[in-house]
This record gives C-alpha cells, structure tokens and sequence, in this order.
C-alpha cells in the first residue's frame, strides 16, 4: 500500500540502531505511524558503514519528504549533548563515534541521539506507560540492563549524559566482574545474559536436570526453578 503524504505536513523519522538490526519508522506531527523499515546490520561492522546504511534507509522510508529532523536510539554509552556513541555494545567497532556531525552532513536535518534505554523511556512518558506522569523510571532486563529517568516532564541526563545507569549499581562489591570493570554490579545478576548463565551452570552442576524438565508436572517444575531464585531476587533491589 503506497503510502499518501500531506503536503502542509512536517515530518520526523525515528531510527532504533541495534547489534542485529535497525529499524526506522517515519511520523508526521501528529505523532501518526505512516512508513515503517528494517534491515539486518550483518555485513556492515565499522561506523561508516552501517551509518551509510541508516542514511539510505531514512531517505527510503521518507520517500524523499523533507524531514523536520531524525531521532537515533542507539545501544551502549551515548554523550547525547554530542551525539557521539562513545562505546556501542554490541557494535564493537564503535567507539567514539561522531553519529550526529555524520548524520546531519549526510541529511541536512536536525539529528538527536540517544542511548536507547533513555530513548524508550522518552517514549513510554510521552505516549506509553508513563503517559501523565510526571516522573517515571524505565527499565529493560535483555542482554544487559538499562534504564532511563524522566524527572518533572523533562529526560534526566546527568552532567554527562550518563545518568540513570541503574545496571551498574553496585549490589554486591564481592559479586563476579562486570563487563564495566566492576563488581557486583545489578546486571551481573539479573539480566537475561545473568539468568541465562544462572540455568546453564546448573544444569551442569545436575546432569538429568534437562530430563525432569522434559518429564515435570506443575508441582514437580519447583525444583529447578529454584537456580533462577537469586537472580530474580536480585532484579528488585536497585528499586526498593
């Protein structure tokens, strides 16, 4: 279906760059979804590469309509007042990287950048969970934690755009290291990486645990759920 645009209408684009894949969503000023792309990042490691790619891909999802500006979520250590991803996950290439100064070359629009706990949490204030609060924390439990604060209707950054880094407080000083350089940090311990590893030792610790679960009732499931008991836990104490 060929998508129809309104002239007197301005328009944004979103874009959600992660390790697998990016997606990118074009909007008028109504907020109203009206073109929607995704592509795999596969093939393209290096910052010039997948920005050449995010670039096509906006001027493809506009279909050529001039953009008000374009918003980026991207994945690890964001100085959102730069623009600059300091250090991708996942993007192993990626290490201060100037995404807005490229972007707004390549565009010639206003580009913002984001790290992207801090750009869903935006979202789910402005037209999500959090819609007509005033304050609100978001949080996401995947690969790592992040999280992002919204105080008196307004994104907290912090001095350095690095506020809100709830998965690297500190539960446990003795706790195994942290991919930060610390220990203990809450991500160690309740992130899907953390509870991944939880059940995978486990299962090496107890042989035939993956037979019981193949062959439990309801009641018998107790048991090894039980190795996950500490990490879920563990997922409600920065929160407390």
């Amino acid at each position: 279906m060929q998508t129809v645009f309104n002239k007197q209408q301005e328009f944004v684009v979103g874009v959600d760059l992660g390790g697998t894949k990016i997606a990118a969503a074009l909007f008028d000023s109504e907020g109203q979804l009206l073109n929607r792309e995704q592509m795999e990042t596969s093939g393209a490691r290096t910052a010039e590469e997948v920005v050449g790619r995010i670039t096509a891909m906006i001027r493809s999802v506009s279909g050529g309509q001039p953009l008000r500006g374009v918003g980026m979520a991207s994945p690890g250590t964001v100085n959102s007042r730069e623009g600059i991803v300091i250090h991708g996950t996942n993007l192993p290439e990626w290490t201060n990287v100037p995404l807005k100064a490229w972007m707004e070359r390549e565009l010639q629009t206003e580009v913002q950048v984001l790290n992207d706990a801090n750009a869903a949490a935006w979202g789910e204030y402005a037209r999500g969970a959090g819609r007509g609060s005033t304050n609100m924390v978001y949080v996401t439990l995947s690969t790592g934690i992040g999280s992002g604060i919204v105080l008196d209707g307004k994104l907290f950054l912090g001095s350095n755009s690095f506020a809100g880094e709830l998965g690297h407080h500190i539960i446990d000083p003795n706790g195994p290291k942290c991919n930060c350089g610390s220990h203990g940090c809450w991500e160690v311990f309740a992130s899907g990486t953390a509870i991944g590893l939880a059940a995978a030792a486990r299962m090496e610790e107890q042989a035939s645990l993956i037979h019981e679960l193949a062959a439990a009732t309801q009641a018998r499931l107790l048991t090894p759920n039980m190795c996950l008991k500490r990490n879920a836990s563990m997922t409600r104490l920065p929160l407390k």
